[in-house]
């Protein structure tokens, strides 16, 4: 289509070309015939009136002439435009010269000077209003045919394009379906005598073997999972069972020992009647049950953690968690520095269990009340984060932040494993907790589909972080 109309362009615009040229040589040999004839040559032109208007020519031809004296007569023949001579001083062949100012048409003028054999200056000039009028009448035709003919040619293009691509259109079509796995799908039959009715046959006994064969394998293939799934379901969960449940009789037992034996070493110490301050012993064996308590609560947390008991999903408010946190907190240690920091930008959503996540900030904040000294401030600060690499993952980030003691970096390294208290000052000032808050904290977490990391610089202080997808 372009070609199409880069060709007639070029064409019309050599024909306008040839004529403009055709029509001004003309001109050109009927000036110079007009300029060096006797009636010019000689100077044998009227003279001016009497009345002083320039002598009229019954003729196309203006004509003007320069005498020695510098006088300047012109001859027309009614012309309403004039050309310009002003340029025209001196003998020359045809040139193109503009209409004079005050002219009723702007149309060109041809001139031809020369010298008479009185030695005055003659300039013979022609419009070329008509020619003009041919040639912009010439290019309007042009356009026009030109403008019909490719619109005929767009019409019919798009015609036979559009009908030549139609099966190729319902092949595309088919050939989508098959590919999303439609295998049942099949292509019309056309005329044999075709590439696309031979393209169409091939494909179709192609996909006939193909859906034959996937069918036969899918059946085996599904059979074969199934039972494999079955096997390996009823495997693990023997296997897990079993391994959760010797963990956690194996946890419970190593940690309840010795709770258990304080309280049974008070009671015989007052039944033997070695001590009289029944206070004493009232008091030890309720700290000693209190302790089992915590840590009976701590070893079902892990239970169901290991059981992989499915977590709420639901949207949770981390701002509304951590100010309940801090209040809870505020509340129990009422002398310590406790506060709260939010710089994200929009409300920190997450998606998830809003107990359990309220259970891990508990956990973080008292870990850090109980082990980072009794002058530690403590704070939890929320701003916007990224998990991974991945700009787009956008990510709650939650910190508690404590200028204690800090961890040493023999510590910091287990500080998430089960039962294990770091043997510093960060663990004496309260006499040591069961060892499972922060592997708590870290299940919790990461069935939350987050992560935590801890930082510490001993005398400085410790720094938990917490980063949980972005609903």
């Amino acid at each position: 289509m372009v070609i199409s109309a880069g060709g007639m362009f070029f064409t019309g615009l050599a024909v306008t070309s040839t004529l403009r040229e055709f029509m001004q040589s003309r001109i050109d040999a009927s000036l110079e015939s007009t300029a060096h004839s006797p009636f010019i040559e000689q100077g044998r032109l009227p003279v001016q009136s009497a009345y002083g208007e320039n002598p009229r020519l019954p003729s196309q031809y203006f004509v003007q002439v320069t005498h020695s004296d510098g006088s300047v007569v012109s001859y027309d023949y009614g012309f309403e435009s004039y050309p310009n001579l002003d340029s025209v001083t001196h003998e020359t062949g045809p040139v193109t010269v503009l209409a004079a100012r005050g002219s009723k048409s702007t149309a060109h003028w041809r001139a031809m000077a020369l010298k008479s054999q009185d030695g005055d200056l003659v300039v013979v000039a022609v419009s070329l209003d008509d020619n003009e009028r041919t040639i912009s009448r010439l290019f309007l035709l042009e356009a026009g045919l030109g403008m019909l003919v490719l619109a005929v040619l767009l019409i019919l293009t798009w015609y036979v394009v559009r009908r030549s691509l139609r099966p190729l259109s319902h092949v595309e079509r088919i050939a989508g379906k098959i590919a999303d796995g439609d295998l049942s799908q099949r292509l019309p039959e056309w005329p044999p005598d075709t590439e696309v009715g031979a393209l169409s046959r091939s494909l179709n006994k192609m996909l006939a073997q193909i859906e034959q064969s996937f069918v036969a394998v899918e059946r085996s293939e599904a059979e074969a999972q199934e039972n494999a799934r079955v096997a390996r379901k009823a495997e693990a969960q023997a296997r897990e069972a079993e391994q959760t449940m010797r963990r956690f009789i194996g946890d419970a037992s190593h940690e309840l020992r010795t709770p258990l034996t304080s309280v049974s070493g008070y009671a015989e110490l007052y039944r033997t009647g070695q001590t009289d301050d029944l206070n004493l012993v009232l008091d030890s064996i309720s700290a000693e049950a209190e302790r089992m308590s915590v840590l009976v609560q701590d070893l079902l947390d892990l239970a169901r953690m290991d059981n992989s008991r499915p977590l709420e999903h639901k949207s949770v408010d981390i701002l509304s968690v951590a100010i309940s946190v801090i209040q809870n907190m505020k509340v129990n240690y009422p002398d310590r520095d406790i506060s709260m920091t939010n710089n994200c930008v929009e409300l920190p959503i997450v998606t998830g269990d809003s107990a359990r996540l309220h259970q891990v900030l508990t956990n973080l904040m008292t870990n850090a009340l109980k082990h980072a000294g009794p002058e530690a401030a403590v704070r939890i600060a929320l701003d916007d984060s990224t998990l991974g690499t991945s700009p787009k993952k956008k990510a709650v980030r939650i910190r508690v932040i404590d200028n204690g003691v800090g961890i040493p970096p023999e510590d910091s390294e287990h500080i998430f494993e089960r039962f294990y208290r770091a043997d510093s000052s960060r663990s004496r000032h309260q006499g040591g907790g069961s060892g499972l808050g922060l592997s708590i904290v870290q299940g919790l977490v990461e069935q939350h589909g987050g992560k935590v990391t801890a930082d510490s610089v001993v005398d400085e202080g410790t720094t938990f972080t917490v980063l949980l997808p972005h609903e």
